[in-house]
Formats: structure tokens, C-alpha cells, sequence
């Protein structure tokens, strides 16, 4: 390398100390393991829903004691009306649910 600083062959390259999971763009949840199932079928019930003219989006509370969090709901795309979920905290869906109403299955 001409003109710039040579790294010192003893030290280690500097994307080695950086996080697998910052290199990657994958987030980790608390116990440190990847949420990979969730945020596959996540994507799937996204897609589905805007197919049908729906948003699924998800409670952006970050208390984990709060009644809506990690919890989703239903929006029409055109008029922005709740489609699906709680009357009192618009939120309040589990994924299940949401799959149920978008496939229409009634049992």
C-alpha cells in the first residue's frame, strides 16, 4: 500500500471486533438468539394483508408490561380505519389472529 498506514501484522483486522449481528443487519432479542421464525411469517402476513388493501403494523410500545406490546392490527390502506383489532387499544392482535382473518378462516 503505497501513501496510507499499513495495519501491524499482529493486530486483528477491525471487522473482526465488529458483531456478527451489525455486519449482518440481523437484531437479536434479549436471550440473544435470532427471531427468525416471527419475522419470516411477520413479512408473509404483510404481504398478504397488502394484497387484501390492509397494513399490518405492529405496537411500537416498548414496555414489555404494557397491554399492546408486541401486539399488531389491521389498517385499510385508502382510509386509514381500523380494520382488525382492539376497539380500546387499536392494538392487541397476536399473529395468529391476523393469519386467521387474512386467510378467512372462520373455525
Amino acid at each position: 500500500m503505497s501513501g496510507g498506514l499499513q495495519p501491524h501484522v499482529d493486530e486483528p483486522c477491525v471487522a473482526a471486533r465488529i458483531p456478527l449481528a451489525t455486519l449482518t443487519g440481523i437484531a437479536r432479542d434479549r436471550r440473544g438468539t435470532v427471531p427468525r421464525d416471527n419475522q419470516v411469517r411477520e413479512n408473509r402476513l404483510r404481504r398478504m394483508a397488502d394484497r387484501q388493501g390492509l397494513r399490518l403494523e405492529k405496537s411500537r410500545r416498548r414496555d414489555p408490561q404494557a397491554l399492546t406490546f408486541g401486539t399488531y392490527r389491521l389498517v385499510d390502506l385508502f382510509t386509514r380505519a381500523l380494520v382488525l383489532g382492539d376497539v380500546n387499544h387499536s392494538y392487541g392482535l397476536d399473529l395468529d389472529e391476523v393469519e386467521k382473518y387474512l386467510t378467512g378462516d372462520k373455525t
